[in-house]
């Protein structure tokens, strides 16, 4: 993810990016707007856009109005340039998606397994497969990017832990892949992938000259985070941070499979979620749940908004164990605007307002009132979305390389953003 732009002849480069990725995510602009927004010179711009121009990146359409009247010729990306891969990793499956230079996604396959059952060089081998198949029926295939669970070792290529799921600490990754595929494969943690889609692509995916700080929160199976400081994306030294997972919130609590005790996934994960309503249910014989044979987060969620006060209960206790991590992630990295996603929000207002109750409780009063917390605004799935993402920014960054050799023959590249 890069900076804000500027006019020096070194950084081309980075210059021609964000031109690409504010074309991403307007669709259509003139010169004249690229430049207010990016902060080029309109010679600068005008440079650029010849250049994508010619290599059919960037084509022009019609004529528009300005501000003074003034009639100026439109631009925008030809999405149809190439198809790009999305790949998504979780506990229990895996989704490959085909996008096109956009982002819009194409078509999609989600290909479930047996944790604990199914070897990981396996899971490896079928995701390749689907790759595979998806480059030859689209043709024009020129990156994939890759969204993996954490916590995710970049520089050794490795997922160091996957719950309920052993074996993923032998598998390299990096390896793996770099081996299928002669096209660019970025590799990253799932909750950064989702990050990277909410920044660009979410409420508050406007260019903003890239300012500010988002962090977006990932609570399902496992709960994990990214974070995005002035569109770039806070890794630490191995690739590990931003763990808010496992962050002790509670240091007298059960110990979790990373080592840590008192968790935070421990408490608001949806399986550490419904498996505390499940032990709860002999003290509450009103509850209508008492009439499931199976209780999963969804089956809960589903008898709360039927009125169930020990559902209602139980999704308010998860929201504020959800408050009590976020308020030590506020002092840490004072975001301006907290995303949530994943299972968990299907508890709702009464989650969410947990959330928010907790936080403006915990901060201090001028922190929490210049916070916004929200769950996310992307219609589509933000971690395949963000591994789409991922393979855009590979080609955008990298655009001159990638159009000369038309995406063919290349050799094989693994990288990171």
């Amino acid at each position: 993810m890069k900076a804000s732009g500027t006019n020096s002849e070194s950084m081309q480069a980075g210059n021609r990016f964000l031109v690409l990725r504010l074309l991403s995510q307007r669709d259509v602009c003139t010169r004249t707007e690229l430049a207010e927004e990016i902060g080029l010179t309109q010679a600068s711009i005008s440079k650029i856009i010849s250049e994508l121009i010619e290599a059919n990146l960037v084509v022009e359409g019609d004529l528009s109005t300005g501000r003074k009247g003034r009639r100026a010729i439109k631009i925008h990306l030809n999405r149809s340039f190439c198809r790009i891969i999305g790949v998504k990793l979780a506990r229990r499956s895996f989704t490959v998606g085909v996008f096109d230079l956009r982002c819009s996604l194409l078509e999609s396959r989600m290909v479930p397994f047996e944790a604990g059952k199914t070897k990981p060089a396996q899971v490896i081998e079928e995701m390749i497969h689907v790759c595979k198949d998806y480059m030859e029926r689209y043709g024009d295939v020129r990156a994939i990017g890759v969204a993996v669970p954490g916590p995710y070792l970049r520089e050794q290529g490795r997922i160091a832990m996957m719950s309920q799921f052993e074996g993923w600490d032998k598998i390299n990754i990096v390896d793996s892949l770099g081996q299928a595929f002669r096209i660019p494969v970025v590799i990253e943690h799932d909750t950064n992938a989702s990050a990277c889609a909410e920044w660009y692509y979410g409420t508050d995916g406007r260019f903003r000259s890239q300012q500010g700080t988002l962090l977006s929160v990932y609570v399902g199976e496992g709960v994990g985070a990214g974070l995005v400081v002035n569109g770039r994306l806070l890794h630490g030294s191995d690739g590990t941070a931003v763990e808010l997972g496992h962050m002790s919130i509670k240091s007298d609590g059960p110990r979790c499979s990373c080592g840590n005790y008192g968790c935070l996934e421990l408490y608001c994960s949806s399986l550490a979620f419904s498996e505390n309503v499940k032990s709860g249910l002999i003290n509450r014989p009103e509850s209508s749940l008492n009439a499931e044979k199976h209780i999963d987060a969804k089956t809960v969620f589903a008898h709360m908004r039927l009125g169930d006060a020990y559902a209602t209960e139980k999704v308010r206790e998860a929201g504020r164990y959800l408050g009590c991590g976020l308020a030590n992630a506020v002092y840490l990295y004072n975001p301006k605007r907290i995303v949530i996603t994943d299972e968990m929000t299907g508890g709702g207002e009464p989650f969410l307002e947990a959330v928010r109750q907790t936080l403006k409780e915990r901060v201090l009063p001028k922190l929490a009132e210049d916070l916004t917390v929200d769950y996310t605004s992307l219609k589509s799935d933000p971690v395949l979305l963000g591994a789409a993402v991922l393979a855009e920014e590979e080609l955008f960054d990298k655009p001159r390389e990638l159009y000369a050799e038309g995406g063919k023959g290349q050799e094989k590249r693994i990288t990171a953003p």
